[in-house]
């Protein structure tokens, strides 16, 4: 039974997939604050 598990990774097996997510959370967070920057400059509230 020891054998089957000696030929598995252990740990985090998609590095790539992982770096893409952060980048597209970063590029949404980045766009949101643009977003509302710039309605808040259109929109002024009184």
């Amino acid at each position: 039974m020891a054998e089957k598990n000696e030929g598995k990774k252990k740990g985090f097996e998609a590095p790539g997939t992982f770096a893409l997510v952060f980048i597209f959370f970063a590029w949404f967070v980045i766009m949101y604050i643009i977003a509302w920057t710039s309605l808040s400059r259109v929109w002024p509230v009184q």
